[in-house]
């Protein structure tokens, strides 16, 4: 018997204990995973993933990079550039204390 194709996973069903959420670098891996989705063309799922990845690490600089490229990608263009500017605060912060 043939399989089914099956639908793209939700963000819950990649994580459905919340382990990810509640490791370390668990803001980096929710990011990395709503690249993923982004790229799949699942924008609900990117920003379900980029919101856990930013309540585990409110300075996530991959989860406002990846929340600007989504709200492009939904024509929320004021969206977009303030996740962008947060994006580049967070950098331009991380890179000030690396040199000092």
């Amino acid at each position: 018997m043939l399989k089914s194709v099956g639908r793209p996973k939700t963000a819950y069903e990649f994580d459905p204990l919340g382990t990810l959420a509640g490791g370390d670098g668990g803001a980096v891996l929710w990011a990395r995973q709503g690249t993923l989705c982004a790229q799949r063309g699942d924008l609900v799922g990117a920003l379900q993933c980029f919101q856990r990845s930013l309540e585990t690490d409110l300075d996530c600089m991959d989860a406002w990079a990846g929340l600007s490229i989504v709200f492009d990608r939904m024509k929320d263009l004021r969206r977009a550039d303030a996740c962008l500017e947060v994006a580049r605060r967070i950098r331009a912060r991380f890179a000030r204390e690396a040199t000092a």
